[in-house]
C-alpha cells in the first residue's frame, strides 16, 4: 500500500517522495546523498561557468580570478560532502586546461605546474580543483577537531592527517619544484632567480589579454614552435637556422632580441615605445607639453621651460671626439645643475643586469665631458627591461628620475606587448 503522505494542520499534505529526492542546502538527498547525480550536476555547472568566463573579454588576471571565485566555488562547496575520487578531480582539471586551450587562454605546450603557481612567483594563480577539494576537506577536519561538540563518529570517518595550511604549503612547493626542475620549462625561472631579477610584476597585475599572457608564458617556457624547438624537442627533420636572418639557431630569445633582420625594425619600434613612455612621464612631471595618453605622445627633439631642458635622441656636441654621444633622452635640471643621461634597452632576459652595466660604462666619457662643458653633475640612468619582462634595478632608476614605481609595470607591459607582436609576426611566417 502506497503511503498517502503526512497530513499537516490546516489540511496540507506532504506527499511521499517515493524513489525521488529532495534538495537540502543545494545537495540532492533521499535516504542518503545522491552521490552520482550530484557529482554530474556539479561537473555540468562547473564546466558551464568555466566556458562562460573564457568566452568573456576579461583580461588574463581577471579571468583567473573569476575562475577561482566563481567556477571553482561550485566544486569547493561540495568538499567533504561528496566523496570525490582522485581520478574524478584530476579529470576535471585536465578538462579545464583543455577548455582554456580551446579558448586561447593556455598554450597547449605550456607548463602545467606553472598554471597553478601564485602570480607573484611566476605562475598564473589558478586553483586546481583537486587541490582545492583536498584543502577544504582538511579545513573541515581542522574545524571538527577543535569544535566543542560530540563528534567521535564524524572524526572516525573524516579525520585528516594534515592541516589546511600544511597541505597548501605542500601543494605549492610541489608545483614550484615540478616547474623549476624541468630541463626545458625550468630554465627561465632558474636563470632569472639566480640573477636576482624581479620579473613577475606584470603577472601580478594581470592586465594583459589572456591570449597574450598565454603566449608570453609559453615563450618563457620555450614551448613555442620555433625551428630549434621542432628539431631538438619534436625531433622533426629540417633546419634550426632562423627563418629571418639564417645566421643562428632560431630560439625564442633569438627571435626576440638577437636577429639582425629585426634589429632596425621590430626591435626599434619596441624600444621607442618604452622610451616614449619615459619621455611622457618626464614631460608630465616637469609641466612640459604632452598628450593625455602616453601612446599618443610625440616627443620633440628639444623641450624646455624655466626649470628643465629635455632632449630626445639628440646628438650632443662635444669638444673632443666621443663615440657614444646620442642617448635616448637627456634631462637637464637647470636649478639643481644636474643632468640625467637616460638610455633604454630591451635585451634578452638573461642579459638585463649585464646590459645595465654596459649602458653605464658606455656613456662615462660623455658624463665627464658634459660635467666639464656644462658645469653640472651628471649620471647615467639605464632603463632596461627584458624582452619577456625581466628587470633588475628598474624601480631604483625610475625613482632617481622621480617617476612613480608603479609605472615600472606599465613599461614592462609595453615591452611585453612589443615582444608578443614580434613572436606572432615571425612565427606566422612559414618555417
Amino acid at each position: 500500500m502506497e503511503d498517502a503522505g503526512i497530513e499537516m494542520p490546516g489540511g496540507i499534505v506532504i506527499e511521499d517522495l517515493g524513489d525521488g529526492a529532495y534538495k537540502y542546502l543545494g545537495v540532492l538527498e533521499a535516504d542518503k546523498i545522491k552521490m552520482e547525480e550530484m557529482k554530474q550536476k556539479v561537473r555540468t555547472d562547473y564546466y558551464r561557468r568555466v566556458r562562460k568566463i573564457l568566452e568573456s573579454s576579461l583580461n588574463g588576471g581577471n579571468t583567473v580570478k573569476a575562475m577561482n571565485t566563481w567556477a571553482v566555488a561550485a566544486v569547493r562547496y561540495t568538499a567533504g560532502i561528496l566523496d570525490w575520487t582522485v581520478d574524478e578531480l584530476k579529470e576535471m582539471d585536465r578538462k579545464t586546461r583543455k577548455i582554456m586551450t580551446m579558448n586561447g587562454a593556455l598554450h597547449p605546450r605550456a607548463d602545467v605546474d606553472r598554471l597553478y603557481i601564485p602570480r607573484d612567483e611566476g605562475g598564473r594563480g589558478m586553483m586546481s580543483v583537486e587541490e582545492v577539494v583536498r584543502i577544504e576537506e582538511c579545513s573541515l577536519s581542522d574545524y571538527l577537531k577543535q569544535a566543542e561538540v560530540n563528534r567521535e563518529r564524524v572524526l572516525d570517518v573524516f579525520v585528516k592527517d594534515k592541516g589546511k595550511e600544511e597541505l597548501k604549503l605542500e601543494h605549492k612547493k610541489k608545483r614550484l619544484d615540478g616547474w623549476q626542475e624541468k630541463s626545458l620549462h625550468g630554465q627561465y625561472p632558474s636563470r632569472i632567480n639566480r640573477n636576482g631579477v624581479a620579473c613577475w610584476r606584470w603577472l601580478k597585475t594581470g592586465y594583459l589579454k589572456k591570449g597574450t599572457e598565454s603566449l608570453l608564458m609559453a615563450a618563457q617556457d620555450q614551448a613555442l614552435a620555433t625551428r630549434n624547438y621542432k628539431v631538438n624537442i619534436l625531433k622533426e627533420r629540417g633546419t634550426k637556422m632562423c627563418r629571418m636572418c639564417d645566421e643562428r639557431d632560431e630560439t625564442v630569445m633569438h627571435i626576440l632580441s638577437e636577429c639582425s633582420k629585426l634589429a632596425q625594425t621590430e626591435y626599434k619600434k619596441r624600444h621607442d615605445k618604452v622610451a616614449t613612455m619615459v619621455h611622457w612621464e618626464l614631460c608630465k612631471q616637469y609641466d612640459l607639453p604632452h598628450s593625455q595618453n602616453w601612446y599618443e605622445h610625440r616627443a620633440e627633439a628639444v623641450m624646455e621651460n624655466d626649470d628643465v631642458k629635455l632632449l630626445w635622441d639628440f646628438n650632443i656636441r662635444t669638444d673632443r671626439v666621443i663615440e657614444a654621444r646620442r642617448p635616448d633622452i637627456v634631462l637637464i635640471d637647470k636649478k639643481n645643475k644636474e643632468t640625467m643621461i637616460i638610455d633604454v634597452a630591451v635585451p634578452g632576459d638573461f642579459r638585463v643586469k649585464e646590459k645595465e652595466i654596459e649602458k653605464i660604462t658606455k656613456y662615462q666619457d660623455l658624463v665627464v665631458e658634459i660635467n666639464r662643458m656644462w658645469d653640472t653633475n651628471s649620471k647615467v640612468i639605464p632603463i632596461v627591461i627584458g624582452a619577456l619582462g625581466a628587470q633588475n634595478q628598474l624601480i631604483d632608476y625610475l625613482a632617481l628620475l622621480g617617476v612613480q614605481t608603479r609605472k615600472a609595470e606599465s613599461m614592462q607591459q609595453t615591452a611585453l606587448l612589443g615582444s608578443a607582436h614580434i613572436l606572432r609576426k615571425v612565427l606566422s611566417i612559414p618555417a
